[in-house]
């Protein structure tokens, strides 16, 4: 069961610019991260979110605004920031792995920089391993750079894992995953989250895999914030999706655009998207003389309700 008596804000950014040279990366971005939550991070290529996360995780400098985490604000001693981030774990892009060493010799290193002393470290690898779906790892004598793809994010996030993160951030985790891997690392990230209460920030471009497990959104474009938003509040913002086979789809679509709805030709079929009552759009059809052959009903999709936010839909 999630740990929710820790009720404050993980991370709390506000105004936060980062200007390279030629290129405005972030642009005044400002939102809060609940304590607890798994946040989904949704940006096109070029969008800020992997500048996001290395200013967040101290790897790059912001040129303007400020962010806390965990409590500690960016303007304060280096001392202490630094002792915060102690308790927060990224891994940006891909997995920091020493590729000649073994996954336990990975995981070792990892608890010695961390303090860690060796007589402990061993079985705290162990189990971090077997949590990650790695167990056999802890005696594997391949090189790191041997792994499958998804056994180097799994190990990845092992690594991540250790010191107890209160934070987790991961830059596109799911990246050239095949879907067995991807579900293997979704089903990691809930687990973790619920079992020990970790506050998850996900940066990727795979909506549909997102929408499974997120509870809030953060919308990134061209640097600036499009809308920070709860799962909740998508959920009630759009509409029905209906597929329709009607005796005359031309007929159809001429009728319903006439009157306003969001409707288009797919194949054989009438999309008709942003539906609040599906019996108007039926009234609508039948009216007209135009039969219903078949129809079949969805909810919008993530990726419909971010292409909307492009358009200056769901702005308000």
């Amino acid at each position: 069961m999630k740990n929710t008596t820790n009720t404050m804000d993980s991370i709390v950014v506000s105004g936060l610019t980062k200007q390279y040279r030629g290129c405005l990366a972030l642009d005044g971005v400002s939102f809060t991260v609940r304590s607890g939550s798994v946040v989904g991070l949704v940006g096109q290529n070029g969008a800020g979110k992997t500048t996001l996360i290395r200013v967040l995780c101290g790897l790059a400098n912001q040129t303007a605004g400020t962010y806390e985490i965990l409590g500690t604000k960016n303007s304060e001693k280096a001392s202490k920031l630094a002792a915060t981030r102690k308790k927060m774990a990224c891994m940006v892009e891909t997995p920091a792995l020493y590729e000649t060493m073994t996954p336990r010799q990975n995981m070792l290193e990892r608890c010695l920089m961390l303090g860690m002393k060796m007589k402990d470290a061993e079985l705290y690898i162990h189990e971090r391993l077997d949590f990650v779906g790695l167990p056999g790892a802890y005696t594997d004598k391949r090189k790191a750079k041997s792994y499958s793809l998804g056994m180097r994010q799994r190990l990845g996030i092992a690594m991540s894992l250790i010191g107890d993160p209160e934070l987790l951030i991961l830059d596109e985790p799911t990246n050239g995953l095949d879907p067995e891997g991807i579900k293997q690392i979704r089903d990691l990230l809930v687990r973790l989250n619920e079992e020990k209460g970790t506050t998850i920030i996900v940066s990727s471009h795979i909506l549909s895999e997102l929408s499974k497990f997120a509870e809030e959104y953060i919308f990134l474009e061209k640097g600036r914030l499009l809308k920070s938003v709860s799962a909740e509040e998508i959920e009630a913002s759009v509409g029905k999706m209906l597929v329709l086979k009607t005796s005359d789809n031309e007929k159809a679509l001429s009728v319903l655009t006439a009157k306003g709805y969001s409707a288009k030709l797919n194949g054989d079929s009438l999309v008709v998207k942003d539906i609040k009552e599906v019996a108007e759009v039926l009234n609508v059809i039948q009216q007209n003389g135009i039969s219903l052959v078949a129809m079949r009903e969805t909810e919008n999709s993530l990726e419909d309700y971010f292409l909307d936010l492009l358009r200056g839909k769901n702005n308000d």
